[in-house]
């Protein structure tokens, strides 16, 4: 070893864990200044594969790297699942820099990180975090954390709730100037706690809402009366009944993005409508297994002509759609996974001028017979589309081809 150079020993390290990087530094004075430059790398800190599962390992990582690192991330349920609030002290103390915290299912609750922090010293950390992800983490609108810990997020700009079974809403006061919002499956939210927390923050650009228990038509109201500048929104339809009326969220004047989870017979007037304004660009939606109007839903998505981008499960095959799926002249991805290619879905992929990607993964009844004839056509026209066939009867080889990997133009 000691005849590497540090080049030779840099790309060597880079191979290593954390703490047999930590284990390399005491031992050997010629490994001290190529370690200490490894440690720059860990810009994201993943406490799964770190495995800091005792304090006294979790304490000395953080204050190698904790300046380098900009991504916390970790997912519950595995060894090095455990991460305590004391953990999580050491965390905040040692990386003033991190930008981005991303955990799934990692138990947060009770949780006061603050009394493991130098005495006398005011909590400053955090100031430069601009997303939280906290899926899952059993929180709930009295944790601590929601407020002592990013209350000096001035830069936070997206958080993400979903799972969080317990939160009713309060809590959202502390997030009110962010742009991007995720409730999925908060299931005890409540609604005057989103109608202040929409009335609060009206720079809202993107909401995420689905599974929640106290739905009505307040909420698509507040939602059209004071989210104007909203450009995406996810919503989960079997949350509104039919006698709720979503065509108000059609006059956003910003819309851009609609994800519709489990279409019911309730989006049909708000795909209308959708399509007499044509300001939508992207469309993606789930049909429900027991939704009787799954027809006129498919009919209404596709007359919303300015789509770019058009997003379906399990599309059927009836001519009448691929007809109308003609007239999107500025369709540039279509995502029909699981759905039943037909000629006229072939005919539709070869003649649309604009079509750059086409996602036909898990529709099994392809074969290298379709690859055959739809090969030769991008040679012969030149056309730079690519085709994700992953999950069908295909071979690899015509898989790469489609994809656009070891296709010479």
């Amino acid at each position: 070893m000691d005849m590497l150079n540090n080049d030779c020993l840099l790309q060597i390290f880079s191979y290593l864990k954390l703490r047999d990087l930590i284990a390399l530094e005491k031992e050997s004075e010629r490994f001290q200044e190529p370690v200490q430059i490894t440690y720059r790398s860990f810009t994201v800190f993943d406490i799964n594969k770190e495995e800091c599962d005792e304090h006294d390992i979790a304490a000395e990582m953080f204050s190698k790297v904790g300046p380098y690192v900009r991504i916390l991330k970790g997912i519950g349920g595995g060894k090095y699942h455990v991460f305590t609030e004391e953990m999580f002290g050491m965390f905040i103390e040692n990386c003033p820099n991190v930008e981005h915290i991303d955990l799934l299912e990692i138990p947060l609750e009770d949780m006061d990180v603050l009394k493991y922090l130098n005495e006398g010293e005011e909590h400053s950390g955090l100031r430069h975090l601009k997303s939280i992800s906290l899926i899952g983490c059993n929180l709930s609108d009295t944790d601590a954390m929601l407020y002592n810990w990013f209350r000096n997020a001035e830069q936070l700009e997206s958080v993400d709730l979903s799972r969080n079974q317990k939160i009713t809403g309060a809590c959202l006061t502390f997030f009110n100037k962010v742009k991007r919002m995720s409730l999925k499956r908060c299931i005890s939210l409540e609604r005057h706690h989103f109608v202040n927390f929409c009335r609060e923050n009206q720079n809202l650009t993107c909401l995420k809402i689905g599974g929640c228990s106290d739905i009505n038509q307040t909420w698509i109201t507040i939602m059209h009366d004071q989210l104007k500048n909203l450009t995406e929104l996810f919503i989960t339809c079997p949350d509104f009944p039919d006698s709720i009326n979503l065509t108000p969220l059609a006059d956003l004047p910003q819309l851009v993005k609609l994800h519709l989870h489990s279409c019911n017979s309730a989006a049909i007037p708000l795909l209308k409508r959708l399509s007499f304004h044509n300001r939508l660009k992207v469309l993606e939606y789930s049909l429900s297994n027991t939704t009787g109007a799954r027809q006129e839903i498919l009919c209404e998505s596709v007359k919303i002509r300015g789509l770019k981008k058009y997003t379906t499960i399990f599309w059927p095959a009836v001519d009448d759609n691929c007809l109308r799926l003609s007239t999107m002249e500025l369709l540039e991805e279509l995502h029909i996974p699981g759905s039943e290619v037909t000629d006229d879905i072939y005919q539709f992929i070869m003649k649309c001028p604009t079509l750059k990607y086409v996602d036909l993964k898990c529709c099994m009844r392809i074969t290298d017979a379709f690859a055959e004839k739809i090969i030769p056509e991008l040679y012969n026209n030149f056309k730079q589309l690519r085709i994700n066939a992953n999950f069908t009867n295909i071979s690899k080889e015509y898989k790469q081809i489609l994809c656009g990997k070891n296709r010479l133009l």
